[in-house]
C-alpha cells in the first residue's frame, strides 16, 4: 500500500509540474503572438507607385518573429528608396537586432546614396549589435525621371530586375 501511495504521489507531482509547464508555454505563446504583431506593424510599408515600374513585395517569416527587414520609401520627389536586410539567426535576438536596424534606417533617412547609407548604418550596427550576429543588407535608390537605380550590398543576395518586354 505504501508503494502505491508513493506512486500516486509521484504522479501528482508530475502532473503539477506538467500544468506549470503548460501555463508557462501559454504565456510564452501569447508573448510571441504580441511580438509578431508588433513586428508586422513595425515593418508595414506602403508600396510606392511609379508609372515606369511595378513594385511587388512578398515577405514570409520562418518563425513568428524574425530578423527579416524590408522597407520602401516614396520621397515624393520622383525618387524612392528600398532596403532588404536579414539578421542571420532567428527568433527574438534576431528580431531585436532587426528593430535596431529599422530605427537606424529611419533616423538616417533614405534619400542619400545607398553606399553612404550602408556605411552609416554599419557604424550603428557595429556599436549596437552583438558581435556574434551577422547582418546582410541590400539598399537601393531609384530615380524615375532618369530611370536610374543606385544600389549597394553589404553581403546580401543580389537584387533582380525583370523586364517584361524581353522576359529577362
Amino acid at each position: 500500500l505504501d508503494v502505491l501511495q508513493e506512486v500516486v504521489k509521484g504522479f501528482g507531482y508530475s502532473y503539477r509540474d506538467y500544468q506549470r509547464l503548460v501555463n508557462k508555454l501559454q504565456v510564452h505563446d501569447k508573448e510571441m503572438d504580441l511580438a509578431s504583431r508588433l513586428q508586422q506593424t513595425m515593418l508595414k510599408a506602403d508600396i510606392p507607385q511609379f508609372d515606369s515600374i511595378q513594385i511587388g513585395v512578398i515577405s514570409v517569416a520562418a518563425q513568428k518573429v524574425s530578423g527579416d527587414y524590408f522597407n520602401l520609401i516614396d520621397h515624393k520627389d520622383g525618387t524612392m528608396s528600398f532596403a532588404v536586410a536579414d539578421v542571420i539567426g532567428s527568433g527574438i535576438p534576431a528580431a531585436l537586432a532587426m528593430s535596431m536596424i529599422k530605427f537606424g534606417m529611419d533616423a538616417y533617412g533614405h534619400s542619400q546614396l545607398p553606399s553612404d547609407g550602408l556605411k552609416r548604418l554599419n557604424r550603428v550596427v557595429e556599436k549596437n549589435v552583438n558581435q556574434n550576429m551577422f547582418v546582410t543588407m541590400f539598399y537601393g535608390l531609384y530615380e524615375e525621371m532618369n530611370h536610374l537605380l543606385y544600389c549597394s550590398s553589404a553581403g546580401h543576395e543580389p537584387g533582380y530586375i525583370y523586364r517584361a518586354e524581353t522576359e529577362a
